[in-house]
């Protein structure tokens, strides 16, 4: 499996849960979920993804390595919204707190879809196949290092589906 196809099936497990009513609605449990969008998923993206990305279009697509910047950026502010959620999360302000919770699902969701329909198509039918497995194996490591048991709770990909990667 490529790299952007795992962050697709991740895009998918997020939706589902969102979409099932299934994602944390806790405090604690948003926190944990969100620490896997930025120490997992997103960390991915802006370490993997996105730079050979801009490396591979830099002189033949200004335009698109603007929009993979533009995207990328999209996580920062939705760790600021995360931290914010978390905050209200802690305090007595309940309504914000769900009312902020709803928007971050709201962008991440936005976020997501504007990945799958605007870059990973141009990695996967552009860049060559050694850039991938090579970029594939990096994920793998951050993957690890964010702790194979946390990515599987969260996705719901099984141990064993990850070790044929």
């Amino acid at each position: 499996m490529d790299v952007v196809e795992l962050l697709m099936v991740d895009h998918l497990s997020i939706r589902l849960l969102v979409r099932c009513g299934l994602c944390a609605r806790e405090v604690n449990e948003f926190s944990a979920f969100h620490d896997f969008i930025v120490g997992c998923h997103a960390r991915i993206e802006d370490e993997v993804v996105f730079p050979i990305l801009k490396e591979h279009f830099r002189d033949a697509d200004d335009e698109f390595v603007k929009l993979v910047e533009w995207i990328g950026n999209d996580h920062k502010l939705l760790d600021t919204l995360a931290n914010n959620v978390i905050g209200y999360g802690s305090s007595e302000e309940r309504e914000i707190y769900e009312d902020r919770l709803n928007l971050y699902f709201k962008l991440l969701m936005e976020h997501n879809l504007r990945e799958e329909k605007q870059i990973f198509p141009r990695w996967l039918k552009e860049l060559p196949g050694e850039v991938r497995v090579k970029a594939t194996e990096q994920a793998r490591k951050i993957i690890m290092e964010f702790g194979l048991r946390k990515y599987t709770e969260i996705t719901g990909l099984s141990e064993e589906a990850f070790k044929l990667i």
